[in-house]
């Protein structure tokens, strides 16, 4: 009996010593056992430090290892051995740590006697982190106009005026000059990269990007702000600490912010939409893919996502004219980066699932300049051809007929380098004129699906290439079909524009381009690079039910025939 009560004390006694020792280790740390967050872990700019700061587990780069923990306080001791210090840090954002700390002592060893040492005046140290992420500035929906001081009276006049850039963590600073204040214009692009609130006080770090900046020093800047009604007033430190500034009045530089009578962040508050028949698709694309068009907002704001290069935001800022609902001309603020200005913008639409979009070359500053003429020339603008992300399949222009194709077309291209017997029907290889097969080279329009073109060749009902139809228009005497291949290779286009035009003035067959970029104008002037697959000709060769029995028809009826035509050679 006594052994067991001896036991159960001692399974009591050691049950204690175990809470309490997991209970203290949640909250402190000894030699061996102590490390900074993980979180914490990176690299790091403090002012003044040339090197970045790096922490790592139990590191502190510049100024040793951590011994012991409390809490938010580190008891630090260097690489020598010989000086220790607490160090009391506090994790504002993410992308902020602030610390007051104690001098090196060499007797004082303890945490606790440490961390007592430090004083509510002693000095606070703030750290960035280097590679930090942005965030969304708290300065919403601009543009703005500003007043600014930098304690030589305010420059109010002419009013600064700070822009929306494409990306919501960026906003683009233009400073007036004032000649009563001695202040020059300048521009500079704000980074928004951490916010939070200290009691009544709301603070940003920033980066400020401009010409004058020739280290980290000179980008780094902390700010307290505060929001009053449509207004913002923001007091600006003097160098790369958040020290100087306790309230949105004081500062190197105070800067009031007040809402600009016109918006262009889509807000949904402006009059100015998109046509109806743009917004009922959210996405759209070039033939090529390489951009997409998103509708954002209340249908008044446009996100073009470019591969490898940075969004466009296109505000629609004044529409002038809407022509039977199948043209929209319209002026709009168009954001790339922190650069911005106004274009004219007119849009055709073609189909249901098929526009095309000319815009101005160059931005001009006032909305009301954007589309005059000598901004905005239409006969001389390029056409940006922007297709659905599932075009529907539409019937063939002139379904039920074949064409020979003859010149421009090259076997290795655009036949197979052999044929699969198994898929051939109805095979004629034995005539005699069927050894030369790019000379009986054919396109099927509509003949196994209205919604199709196959290219075969006269001596077999093989495919060797097909394509889907998704629609077609007739502009200047000139066919425009938009084709995709029904299977293709990596690599290859997975829209084609056919381009279908008279060769001669005798009508004596059709050329036919196939391009895959947009579908361009004047295709003749185009430089034999990328831009287009081949060119070829193809004249009249009978219906689907015809043995091969020429037929003839007017130049007109060929024109509207090739663009079938040159779907079909592109499919190769």
């Amino acid at each position: 009996m006594t052994a067991r009560c001896a036991a159960a004390s001692l399974f009591t006694l050691l049950a204690f010593a175990f809470h309490a020792t997991f209970t203290d280790s949640a909250s402190r740390s000894s030699d061996g056992n102590c490390r900074f967050p993980e979180r914490w872990e990176g690299s790091w700019f403090q002012s003044g430090i040339r090197q970045s700061i790096v922490i790592e587990r139990s590191r502190l780069s510049h100024k040793g290892r951590c011994l012991a923990s409390d809490g938010d306080k580190f008891l630090i001791v260097d690489d020598k051995g010989i000086c220790y210090r607490c160090v009391v840090m506090h994790e504002k954002h993410f992308n902020v740590l602030q610390y007051k700390e104690t001098f090196c002592d060499t007797r004082e060893k303890s945490l606790e006697g440490l961390c007592n040492l430090i004083t509510g005046d002693a000095p606070l140290y703030s750290m960035f982190r280097a590679d930090a992420k942005p965030v969304t500035c708290p300065f919403t929906h601009p543009p703005f106009t500003f007043t600014y001081s930098r304690g030589s009276g305010e420059c109010n006049y002419p009013l600064s005026r700070a822009e929306a850039c494409t990306e919501d963590s960026r906003l683009l600073l233009r400073y007036q000059a004032c000649a009563d204040t001695n202040s020059e214009a300048a521009s500079e692009e704000l980074i928004c990269l951490a916010n939070w609130k200290d009691g009544s006080v709301r603070y940003l770090v920033g980066r400020l990007e401009h010409s004058r900046a020739t280290s980290e020093e000179d980008r780094y800047r902390c700010f307290v702000y505060e929001k009053k009604g449509h207004k913002y007033e923001i007091a600006m430190s003097g160098d790369a600490t958040c020290n100087g500034i306790s309230s949105p009045t004081e500062g190197s530089r105070t800067i009031t912010l007040s809402k600009a009578e016109t918006s262009h962040h889509g807000g949904g508050g402006g009059k100015c939409k998109f046509p109806s028949w743009l917004t009922a698709h959210r996405i759209w694309h070039t033939l090529d893919h390489a951009r997409s068009y998103h509708v954002k907002g209340h249908n008044s704001t446009i996100i073009v996502q470019h591969k490898g290069e940075g969004d466009v935001r296109i505000h629609c800022q004044k529409m002038f004219t809407q022509v039977n609902d199948d043209y929209s001309l319209l002026a709009a603020h168009v954001t790339k980066g922190c650069k911005s200005g106004y274009y004219c913008m007119l849009f055709h639409r073609r189909t249901s699932h098929v526009i095309e979009l000319q815009e101005s070359s160059n931005a001009t500053y006032q909305e009301e300049d954007a589309c005059q003429f000598r901004h905005f020339k239409k006969d001389a603008s390029p056409f940006t051809t922007l297709i659905t992300d599932a075009p529907m399949l539409q019937k063939c222009p002139n379904s039920g007929t074949r064409y020979a194709i003859t010149g421009g077309l090259e076997s290795e291209n655009v036949l197979p380098s052999s044929v699969n017997a198994q898929n051939t029907v109805n095979s004629v290889s034995d005539r005699s004129e069927c050894q030369d097969r790019d000379a009986h080279m054919l396109m099927s329009v509509g003949c196994q699906k209205p919604e199709t073109m196959e290219i075969h060749s006269e001596c077999s009902t093989e495919k060797y290439s097909e394509f889907n139809c998704h629609g077609d228009w007739l502009e200047n005497r000139t066919r425009y079909v938009i084709t995709s291949p029904v299977s293709r290779k990596s690599g290859d286009a997975s829209r084609l524009c056919f381009v279908l035009y008279n060769a001669a003035e005798d009508g004596g067959g059709v050329q036919v381009a196939t391009v895959k970029e947009t579908c361009h104008r004047n295709v003749t002037q185009l430089s034999s690079d990328s831009t287009y697959y081949s060119m070829f000709n193809m004249t009249a060769h009978g219906v689907c039910n015809d043995s091969g029995s020429a037929v003839i028809l007017s130049s007109w009826t060929q024109l509207i025939l090739i663009p079938v035509i040159l779907a079909s050679y592109y499919a190769r």
